[in-house]
């Protein structure tokens, strides 16, 4: 029996011996102990869409811990090392989109504000 890459603990094989999963934290692993990272369709990790995943490979149904394996970056893992439900960091690109659509914002505000001092000085009377 191998143990998870993540936090040590004993696999869990699917009947097919295609799959693995860790007894203690959400890690997933292919025959050759490649991890999954198994996102939900709304993005990110959902504990339940891995319950279901798990189970569609064969494995019995359980309660999936809450936090994703250390493998998706960020430090979580089932070695007790939680991250309190943070939020993943951003990647450089939502960074950036973030980074340019407040700059977005910021002129749009600005040439409003403009606008509207330029209206209030041509009527006031000189």
């Amino acid at each position: 029996m191998s143990n998870c890459t993540d936090c040590g603990a004993p696999l869990e094989w699917a009947a097919s011996r295609e799959h693995a999963r860790c007894s203690r934290c959400a890690a997933l692993f292919t025959a050759d102990m490649t991890p999954i990272r198994l996102e939900a369709p709304t993005g990110g990790f959902e504990p339940e869409f891995q319950a279901i995943f798990e189970e569609n490979l064969g494995f019995p149904r359980r309660v999936v811990p809450p936090v994703p394996p250390r493998y998706w970056g960020g430090g979580g893992g089932g070695g007790g090392a939680s991250r309190g439900g943070a939020p993943m960091p951003a990647s450089p690109i939502q960074r950036m989109m973030q980074i340019g659509i407040a700059g977005f914002v910021f002129l749009l505000l600005g040439g409003i504000g403009l606008y509207v001092a330029w209206i209030v000085y041509t009527s006031m009377p000189h």
